[in-house]
């Protein structure tokens, strides 16, 4: 997958500051707003994740409502359905949006 990004001509290699500067703001207001998610969201995250910290993920975490499901992997990166185990997330969804309520086939609710 690296691979076929690094060569792939529309794949962004260098970022510009203020695109930067773009996301980190609303990165910033999707976080002040994440206890008024209206709609049922299914959230994945990936231990390994090298692009987005724990920490942040976590803060957004505890301010969505409590209905929001979500599902974590011990083995996951950034790019969770672009990864060796990208079945994984994938089935998740799957099973997520057959049923909001049912149990996760891969994804753990709990992780610390």
């Amino acid at each position: 997958m690296r691979r076929a990004l690094s060569r792939d001509p529309l794949f962004i290699k260098a970022t510009r500051i203020d695109a930067m500067y773009g996301l980190t703001n609303l990165m910033d207001e999707a976080l002040s707003r994440a206890e008024k998610l209206p709609l049922p969201a299914l959230v994945q995250y990936g231990k390994n994740d090298q692009v987005i910290p724990k920490a942040p993920v976590f803060q957004m975490l505890n301010k969505l409502p409590k209905a929001t499901r979500k599902a974590f992997y011990e083995h996951g990166y950034h790019m969770l359905l672009r990864d060796l185990q990208g079945e994984k997330p994938m089935a998740d969804i799957v099973a997520w949006i057959t049923d909001h309520n049912s149990p996760l086939p891969y994804g753990t609710e709990n992780w610390n």
